[in-house]
């Protein structure tokens, strides 16, 4: 059935009412070139208009249906635009090698206690800062100044108490000037507030990366927390896409890797069924021993899901860390320590 009702409030709620006792999945609506068809013989609409009207007569349901050469100002945008289509750096080569960079989506970083996700990610999201990328912290995990200490780090490339007072305030100052922001609150808060507040940041604050640590926390005291965690997994994931967005969602692993003696795996998440199927990307960050694995501190970055096709699922990156400054670089010479090591060799 193709319905042709007035293009207005009155017309909508008519269009719906016949649709709902007819079958949605069996009408069609049409939109004619005028408001109704008495003004189009009014107007004179030409036949061939209200013809094309009728054949394009789209669906009463939710989402619709097109045709491929509907992308067409889509394609063109993203070759004018390279940086959307590739993604945007993460501050690494070897990260933007294995991911594609960063793009859209839903990102899931897990790993073992301890073993720097937390430090990961603001690492990633202070480097999105430094380029002007709007981004926003969550730190429900421990107390906001928490993060904004390995922030400081990061921005003196250093251990902050080593300096003086002017110069740390003089780099909260330069902190204050990225569009860095923070959701000021620590412990649980329900899934719906958390993507309120990142709704709201991304519209008012044209935030395009939130960093959400831990998953945890936004389920705890739900009467089934397996099925609070599906519900959160896939809200967020479909929050990314419709708003073009970069979610970071931290999630703790059960001990399963232990009894197993292993690395932690994206399928020993809490809710890896949910995980697995909706994440876009999947990242385990396991800590490597300095003098056993490797000279310097470091971390194996696994991919254990990506969805880009620039991307590399399955691969290894290796980043080296910097404790003092909570900063990851694809080599030890390029963290800040290793930088004044060369000067001091050199030297």
């Amino acid at each position: 059935f193709v319905l042709v009702y007035d293009a207005d409030e009155a017309g909508n709620k008519g269009a719906k009412t016949v649709s709902d006792k007819l079958g949605r999945d069996r009408c069609s609506r049409a939109l004619l070139p005028r408001t109704d068809p008495a003004q189009c013989l009014q107007e004179g609409c030409a036949a061939g208009d209200i013809q094309a009207a009728l054949e394009n007569a789209q669906p009463l349901m939710t989402a619709r249906i097109v045709k491929a050469d509907s992308y067409a100002d889509q394609i063109e945008e993203l070759v004018l635009n390279p940086g959307n289509l590739r993604g945007i750096t993460t501050g690494s080569k070897k990260l933007d090698t294995a991911l594609g960079g960063i793009r859209p989506g839903l990102w899931v970083v897990t790993g073992d206690t301890a073993s720097g996700k937390t430090t990961f990610t603001t690492w990633l999201a202070h480097e999105q800062a430094r380029r002007d990328i709007p981004v926003l912290l969550t730190c429900f995990e421990q107390r906001p100044i928490g993060i904004i200490q390995k922030v400081l780090r990061g921005q003196l490339k250093g251990d902050f108490t080593r300096f003086d007072e002017a110069t740390r305030r003089n780099a909260m100052a330069e902190l204050g000037r990225m569009p860095l922001h923070i959701i000021d609150h620590y412990g649980p808060l329900d899934t719906d507030e958390v993507s309120d507040l990142i709704s709201y940041a991304a519209r008012r604050r044209d935030v395009r990366i939130a960093i959400i640590d831990h998953l945890g926390f936004l389920v705890q005291g739900a009467p089934d927390e397996r099925r609070g965690i599906e519900d959160a997994i896939r809200k967020f994931a479909v929050m990314a896409v419709q708003k073009n967005i970069t979610l970071v969602l931290i999630c703790h692993p059960s001990s399963l890797h232990h009894v197993q003696q292993r690395r932690v795996k994206l399928k020993d998440t809490k809710g890896a069924s949910a995980i697995e199927q909706d994440a876009h990307v999947g990242l385990v960050v396991e800590r490597l021993e300095p003098g056993k694995q490797v000279q310097h501190p470091a971390a194996f970055i696994h991919v254990d899901k990506c969805r880009s096709e620039f991307g590399l699922q399955g691969a290894k990156v290796t980043q080296f860390f910097d404790p003092d400054a909570c900063v990851f670089a694809d080599s030890w010479d390029e963290t800040p320590q290793g930088k004044v090591s060369q000067k001091s060799t050199v030297t």
